[in-house]
């Protein structure tokens, strides 16, 4: 099953409406700890996703074998998950398998990944549902629309997938970046950080609005344009 029919076949949960802009928020609960660290508790989370069993964690030069294939940087807080174990299944990226041989499934998988926001976008642009307001005036050549819509992507910061659909920003590199629902232009945010992300995924509480996530270069005005153009 390639990436497109895989992300079909999941369900939309915990959407929610603020203020006319569709987003999700995850509130940070109270995480008691119980003897466990971040880490333990996110994957014990982890391991209530559907599918989902750990491998052995990537070592660091894997890591940096990834982000050199890849071209893009793991912030912080995922490169440690990463190398603490390695989460797999179906709709998980397989980045083990992708650097081993990157001519195979998995790398062609994480390939299909990587472009999934960019072509998500061009289909709503091609169907004139989407126009970001910063670009200037929409070309009324399809192409030159198409051209300065994949230029604005490219200079973006990177989604890094983390799960089927959702998306960890590279940029800023450092801890605590939101995690992403990215399906064409609807894009909202799934989790302020990675544990509250994975609350959410795992079904660990129910949906709440919530404060306070990081706003991210040009993805957070994509989503407020999307609405904006939709009115």
């Amino acid at each position: 099953m390639d990436f497109t029919s895989r992300v079909e076949s999941i369900d939309h949960h915990f959407e929610i409406a603020l203020t006319g802009l569709l987003y999700v928020g995850y509130c940070k609960q109270t995480r008691v700890e119980y003897g466990m660290s971040d880490l333990d508790q996110q994957f014990d989370l982890i391991r209530r996703i559907r599918g989902t069993h750990i491998e052995r964690g990537l070592a660091c030069g894997e890591l940096d074998q990834a982000e050199a294939q890849f071209r893009f940087r793991f912030p912080p807080d995922l490169r440690e998950l990463l190398g603490y174990g390695l989460p797999a299944g179906e709709r998980w990226p397989n980045w083990r398998a992708a650097i081993e041989n990157p001519e195979g499934p998995s790398a062609v998988y994480l390939q299909e990944q990587l472009a999934w926001p960019l072509r998500g976008m061009l289909v709503d642009i091609r169907h004139d549902s989407f126009w970001d307001p910063d670009w200037g005036t929409r070309p009324t050549v399809l192409a030159d629309a198409l051209r300065m819509a994949t230029e604005a992507v490219q200079a973006a910061p990177r989604l890094i997938p983390v799960f089927s659909h959702r998306y960890l920003p590279d940029e800023p590199c450092i801890a605590g970046n939101p995690v992403l629902s990215v399906y064409q232009t609807d894009i909202i945010v799934y989790g302020p950080d990675l544990h509250s992300y994975f609350q959410a995924e795992s079904g660990s509480f129910d949906a709440v609005l919530c404060e306070g996530w990081r706003a991210i270069r040009c993805w957070t005005r994509w989503m407020l344009a999307e609405w904006e153009y939709e009115r």
